[in-house]
């Protein structure tokens, strides 16, 4: 199917008000644009909406494009009704928007439009963790915490200063549990206290934490930790920022198709900066699972 062959497409806005940026306006505008390339626009707001829309549309080869307007966790609502052929698109409104930067993806949604009418179409990895789909990455360890306590308080759209409270109690109460990780590559668990399973090489704030990251290797990069403590925190950070962290004894780095990760007692893991539960958990690659529209060979 050809990118023009089918003008069908779809805007999922589940909070189209959300963010610094007026998500209602720049929908509003991406909208005006494809309705005068004669694109039949439908704007979904439910879930349920979304997924019937969404699936029926693929059913009966209709649908040209989804449009991702909202931040990642938008992105890893919609990845699991997503034929891989069907291309997806963003508008990025949520706090990171750690996938609409690693694609290029930004507010001006002429661009984006040029990109939906005329680009290419890229195909990516995706991952799978205790059933649930994400695209970025899953961690397990203080970062987790620090997301699960941020959502455990939210009481309306998260921005960055909403992780300055449940930050500082995670460094007061988190105590680092020991995580043993087995990969498809070895039977042997591997001991750490901090865990982090890549797609693509992106983190919050840029940290180059797995820089080289494939994403459309059917494999997921493992960069794991062995020492917990908040001093060891900033000595890993320190490393991370130098680009030497992987060289260290104590940091492990590996790719692999699928993962088990398991401890002792309750640690929380999170997908793509969303809490995603607690362990045990079991992770795995799905090997060119989304089709991305991506930038014009004039941009």
């Amino acid at each position: 199917m050809s990118p023009t062959s089918v003008k069908n497409l779809v805007i999922i806005a589940e909070n189209p008000r959300a963010g610094a940026t007026s998500g209602h306006r720049l929908v509003v505008e991406l909208t005006e644009m494809l309705e005068a390339l004669d694109y039949r626009v439908r704007i979904l707001t439910s879930v349920e909406e979304i997924q019937a829309s969404i699936q029926e549309a693929q059913r009966r080869e209709e649908l040209a494009c989804i449009v991702s307007a909202g931040g990642d966790g938008t992105l890893r609502m919609i990845g699991p009704w997503a034929d891989p052929e069907t291309p997806i698109a963003i508008i990025p409104l949520g706090t990171e928007n750690l996938m609409a930067r690693y694609l290029g993806f930004t507010v001006d949604v002429a661009t984006t439009a040029k990109w939906i009418t005329k680009g290419n179409r890229r195909k990516l990895d995706a991952g799978l963790a205790n059933g649930q789909f994400f695209l970025v990455m899953a961690s397990v360890g203080f970062d987790a915490d620090v997301v699960t306590r941020v959502h455990e308080a939210r009481t309306g759209h998260i921005r960055h200063w909403s992780y300055a409270l449940p930050l500082l109690t995670s460094i007061r109460d988190y105590r680092y549990p020991e995580l043993r990780i087995r990969s498809s590559n070895h039977r042997r668990s591997l001991r750490a206290k901090w865990a982090f399973v890549f797609n693509v090489p992106m983190y919050a704030m840029g940290l180059p934490i797995v820089p080289d990251a494939d994403d459309s290797d059917g494999r997921l990069d493992l960069c794991s930790m062995r020492n917990g403590s908040l001093l060891r925190a900033f000595v890993y950070l320190a490393g991370i920022l130098m680009g030497r962290h992987r060289y260290w004894n104590d940091v492990h780095s590996e790719r692999a198709e699928s993962m088990v990760i398991e401890a002792d007692e309750p640690v929380n893991f999170q997908l793509d900066g969303d809490p995603g539960g607690q362990l045990p958990l079991t992770i795995e690659a799905l090997e060119s699972r989304l089709t991305f529209v991506t930038p014009t060979s004039e941009s």
